[in-house]
């Protein structure tokens, strides 16, 4: 069953949480973070969208984030997926 649609709205504000199952680390090194952080400013610019906080954790992070103009809810889709794409290959002992 699908999610239903955002009301989507320019000027917007949203607080985007993501969290590791089982408090598992979704950020392995530093090179994620940063890996994290430059795919996050391209999809800012790309989609038109401001990001006025950040905080990044071992586990989970949090985003405070101003949608600039509407229809553009990709930016969201794209940065919720970051770290479950990053740990693909990795074998979670969850899914046995």
């Amino acid at each position: 069953m699908s999610c239903p649609l955002r009301f989507q709205y320019p000027g917007t504000v949203y607080h985007l949480i993501a969290r590791g199952t089982a408090r598992q680390r979704i950020f392995l090194d530093e090179a994620e973070r940063e890996a994290f952080l430059r795919i996050l400013s391209q999809g800012v610019s790309r989609y038109g969208w401001l990001c006025h906080a950040s905080c990044l954790m071992d586990n989970h992070y949090h985003l405070l984030t101003v949608q600039l103009r509407s229809g553009h809810d990709f930016f969201m889709i794209r940065v919720q997926h970051v770290p479950e794409v990053s740990h693909a290959e990795e074998v979670d002992h969850y899914a046995r």
